[in-house]
């Protein structure tokens, strides 16, 4: 009787020796993969082509100060900053950023975030105010991420706003845009408009035919900024950058 009990316990610290074996195999497999994502992390669009797909960030108070001097060159080849919000908000940091972005020699361009349910002429003499008529700097945006209840009426401020910009700057300003933004005011209407689709999928869900630029994260890390910053990827080279430059 006690050789067959001391068999027993034999067996059983046996397999507990082999489960805690197996235990150790699988954490150190899971180390082995986080290590591998954590170095060698997805690959997106902005890491393939020949020098094409140019990245970029977009800024605004929400980035607080920028250290522009510490932006790094080889990561960034274009600057969105925001000017202004509706009719009477006054970004506080787009007159030092527009500023600074032109010191620390990086292209830049102004967005106005557009809100429903009203003027949108007084939004277009809002953001004429306040972002000064310049050359050598990216075509105006405006952005688009709120849905209103009346389409048509809204569509129609859009088209207010998009004319006044037009003919003040003399060129057709982009839509920035999301997946209901574009299928609600955008497609079919503002056919003849570049397209800054905001999609943090891995694949962008509009079609590459559609977008001119591309949002990809809304959790960017870089230097010169204290915490996340939207990254962007450009469709296309330099040369191609350069064509939607105001001369």
């Amino acid at each position: 009787m006690k050789r067959k009990n001391n068999r027993k316990k034999a067996i059983t610290l046996k397999d507990k020796k082999i489960l805690i074996i197996g235990i150790l195999l699988v954490g150190l497999l899971m180390i082995g993969v986080f290590i591998t994502l954590m170095v060698q992390p997805p690959v997106n669009h902005f890491t393939i082509g020949n020098g094409k797909n140019l990245k970029g960030i977009d800024v605004s108070n929400h980035q607080g100060k920028i250290d522009w001097q510490a932006l790094p060159h080889d990561k960034i080849n274009y600057v969105f900053i925001k000017a202004t919000e509706g009719t009477t908000y006054n970004d506080p940091f787009f007159k030092g950023n527009w500023q600074n972005a032109s010191e620390y020699n990086f292209l830049k361009g102004a967005y106005h975030f557009f809100t429903v349910g009203t003027s949108g002429a007084d939004q277009a003499k809002a953001f004429i105010a306040q972002v000064p008529k310049e050359k050598n700097v990216l075509t105006p945006v405006i952005d688009l991420e709120l849905i209103g209840e009346n389409r048509e009426e809204i569509i129609t401020e859009i088209r207010v706003f998009v004319n006044k910009i037009e003919e003040h700057y003399e060129v057709k300003p982009i839509f920035y845009i999301n997946k209901n933004t574009f299928h609600t005011y955008v497609e079919g209407v503002f056919n003849d408009y570049m397209i800054w689709y905001a999609d943090y999928a891995d694949e962008p869900a509009l079609d590459e035919s559609i977008w001119t630029f591309w949002q990809y994260t809304e959790s960017g890390l870089i230097e010169g900024i204290k915490g996340p910053v939207d990254f962007n990827i450009f469709r296309g080279n330099k040369q191609d950058l350069e064509s939607i430059i105001i001369q």
